[in-house]
């Protein structure tokens, strides 16, 4: 549950997976869907540069309906059920894309790192080149067209498309429709086949980061102790 500001008021929605916005092509940052009626509690802090200070709590509440929509929308148990699902689908695609973020880094690493071997490598670098190009296709597939992307248009239904329709479904005191249900079991089989995807990924860059380091490489900004 979030809560804004003190004096009792109140955004009553369930936590988000995650706070903040992350540049992504993978998934979409959800702000967290509304709680179903029941009792919540609550404890009120204040934070001041790093110093916390508890205010009050915990003090408990109800939550009821405003009012009966005209059509019967989904169960609590079904709607909790759905976000549970989503939540669940979001944290695995965060850390998938965090995964594949990363290896950005370390493709430019090793790029830079051919040009300073010992021992010329055009072996290696044919590899690195043919891995980038690989990786970049990859993610423009996965991302769709960005040009259509800034304007507004679906270049195709991406995952991160299908999250999105499924997380409508929590928008609304109505709940998941069939339309929300299909479109996060089908986010849910891309993201099964992504996964696969991101673990072939992160295999075959380890592979190559250790070919690169048998050739001697020197130290390389941004490359840590390893």
């Amino acid at each position: 549950m979030v809560l804004v500001g003190l004096l009792g008021i109140f955004d009553i929605k369930a936590i988000p997976v995650r706070a903040g916005r992350i540049q992504s092509n993978f998934w979409f940052n959800p702000s967290g869907p509304y709680v179903t009626p029941g009792e919540y509690h609550a404890e009120f802090y204040l934070e001041n540069n790093g110093s916390v200070e508890k205010l009050d709590g915990p003090i408990s509440f109800n939550v009821k309906p405003l009012r009966k929509g005209t059509l019967e929308g989904a169960s609590y148990d079904d709607y909790n059920s759905f976000r549970i699902r989503v939540s669940n689908l979001y944290i695995e695609m965060s850390k998938y894309q965090d995964e594949f973020n990363m290896m950005k880094t370390k493709i430019e690493l090793l790029d830079k790192a051919s040009l300073q071997l010992e021992t010329f490598s055009p072996e290696i670098m044919k590899k690195i080149s043919d891995f980038k190009t690989k990786y970049n296709a990859f993610d423009s597939e996965t991302d769709g067209n960005p040009a259509k992307a800034e304007i507004g248009e679906w270049d195709k239904p991406s995952i991160s498309m299908r999250t999105q329709i499924a997380m409508q479904g929590l928008s609304t005191s109505y709940g998941p429709t069939d339309l929300n249900k299909s479109n996060l079991d089908i986010a849910e089989k891309l993201f099964d086949k992504l996964a696969l995807d991101v673990k072939m990924f992160k295999s075959e860059l380890e592979s190559l980061e250790n070919e690169v380091k048998e050739l001697n490489p020197p130290h390389l900004s941004g490359s840590g102790i390893n």
